[in-house]
């Protein structure tokens, strides 16, 4: 019969720590938000937005539900909105952005900010539609 060996190295609590620390960095890399900030960052151009501004990939059905007014899609958006869901193909991402750019240091500027969605396709922004212009000081 075999002795189970007793000089297994042990994991000390640092390293279990980095491994974890590692895997989180490993998961936002590859979440959703990860993969369109690297796309908006490399040669398919600069996209209209921050990346930390993407809040979520949606479908047109639940974007649509969250923004009805008095019973219309997108209320007076609505052409433009089904312009922009026509244009979608398999594989393509809608993205809802949401955020605020600060104003420049000095100024008594509001912060403009703005609600959108982005049609994302092979990591370029085909169509945007900006929903809402906010103002914030």
């Amino acid at each position: 019969m075999r002795r189970p060996r007793t000089d297994t190295p042990r994991i000390s609590a640092a390293r279990l720590a980095l491994a974890a620390g590692l895997a989180a960095a490993l998961a936002a890399c590859t979440s959703a938000q990860g993969r369109a900030c690297r796309c908006g960052q490399t040669g398919a151009g600069p996209w209209p937005v921050p990346c930390a501004w993407l809040r979520a990939i949606e479908t047109p059905a639940t974007a649509e539900a969250r923004h009805t007014v008095a019973g219309v899609a997108l209320g007076a958006l609505h052409d433009e909105w089904l312009a922009l869901v026509a244009a979608m193909r398999p594989g393509d991402d809608l993205w809802f952005y949401s955020g605020t750019r600060p104003c420049p240091p000095g100024s008594s500027c509001f912060h403009p900010g703005e609600d959108g969605y982005l049609l994302v396709r092979n990591c370029r922004v085909v169509k945007q539609l900006v929903l809402a212009y906010t103002f914030a000081r």
